[in-house]
């Protein structure tokens, strides 16, 4: 059976950073147990601003002992973790785990949730000053910087844990992220979406299907995913819809009805409000 430790060597990651990266326009990093980050992306793809700190020494040890911190907090919880680094910049850390092994975590990031305020960006240069950067082309790597929203974040880590969900199916590994902890009801609840998410599904028909009360559903739901089913049910449809308008002919529209959308006017404003862009935009750009 292949290591999943080893995923940084896999072709199939660098598949999903092309896909990921013409998506969010963030690159999606692998660090192994070791806490060794591989940049998948390579240079083009990733953040002018960070390229620019890891070529300073002083820079890679600040980068390499907070990932270190980071990466520790994110396997004792066993939970997805959103970290802002020295330079301001975020980063969704998802953990991998197959039963109590520890098999490393994905990295997608360097994206902010607004512009920073005077107070932020005076921290922020004085922290930078080893860059010797003058501050006009400094300001300039933030102001083109993703800027994602708390819904596009929800977004982007339901995405994330698909992609680690297909990664483990892939390579033979049982469990991952927080399966550990999910009550089987919930698990099952998931699989149900993920097997009708076409059929227009409500809350209390999810909870009925794993028979629990909407209510009792609703909280375990959130308790245990990080994510009500609502948002879990959006995120999967729009993901399925991204592989529609990439690989098919289907128009806007029947993508939209084909991903168990009731309407085209609440798909576009789904995918806008999780991927940052129109459905229409999103073709152009990913052909």
């Amino acid at each position: 059976m292949p290591d999943l430790a080893d995923l940084s060597e896999k072709k199939l990651l660098y598949l999903y950073h092309s896909a990921f990266f013409k998506l969010f326009h963030i690159p999606l990093d692998w660090v192994k147990p070791n806490n060794k980050t591989f940049t998948v992306c390579g240079k083009e793809h990733c953040h002018p601003l960070c390229a620019c700190i890891m070529e300073h020494a002083a820079g890679a040890r600040l980068c390499e002992a907070l990932t270190a911190e980071r990466i520790q907090e994110c396997r004792k919880t066993r939970r997805a973790l959103l970290t802002q680094c020295h330079a301001g910049l975020y980063d969704l850390l998802i953990p991998i785990f197959d039963e109590d092994d520890y098999l490393g975590c994905l990295c997608a990031g360097q994206f902010i949730l607004r512009m920073p305020s005077t107070e932020e960006w005076t921290v922020i240069h004085r922290r930078l000053s080893f860059l010797a950067v003058p501050e006009e082309k400094l300001l300039a790597f933030y102001k083109n910087t993703p800027v994602f929203s708390e819904e596009q974040i929800e977004g982007l880590k339901e995405l994330l844990f698909l992609i680690i969900g297909y990664i483990c199916e892939t390579y033979g590994k049982s469990k991952f992220l927080e399966s550990a902890s999910h009550s089987s009801k919930i698990a099952t609840a998931e699989v149900y979406i993920q097997k009708h998410y076409t059929r227009k599904l409500t809350v209390g028909g999810i909870a009925r299907s794993v028979g629990m009360s909407e209510s009792y559903f609703l909280h375990e739901f959130s308790k245990q995913t990080g994510s009500s089913p609502i948002v879990y049910l959006n995120s999967y449809r729009i993901a399925r819809a991204v592989e529609l308008l990439r690989g098919s002919n289907l128009n806007i529209s029947e993508a939209a009805f084909s991903c168990g959308f009731q309407s085209v006017s609440h798909f576009n404003r789904i995918f806008r409000r999780i991927t940052g862009k129109t459905p229409g935009d999103f073709r152009i750009g990913s052909r």
